[in-house]
């Protein structure tokens, strides 16, 4: 619980554009930090076969 309360400081933090940049710089917007990660929950299957 201890811990749990400590994460409440996080809360107070505020980010200047220059942080926001420098997040951007390091994981673009719309991207994750692992490049090319793919979600095991959504793995990607490609385009559908035609069968006929």
């Amino acid at each position: 619980m201890e811990q749990w309360r400590s994460y409440f400081d996080a809360l107070a933090v505020s980010l200047s554009v220059e942080d926001e940049r420098a997040v951007d710089a390091v994981a673009p917007p719309g991207t994750t930090a692992i490049p090319r990660y793919t979600d095991p929950a959504y793995p990607i299957e490609g385009r559908p076969q035609r069968t006929d």
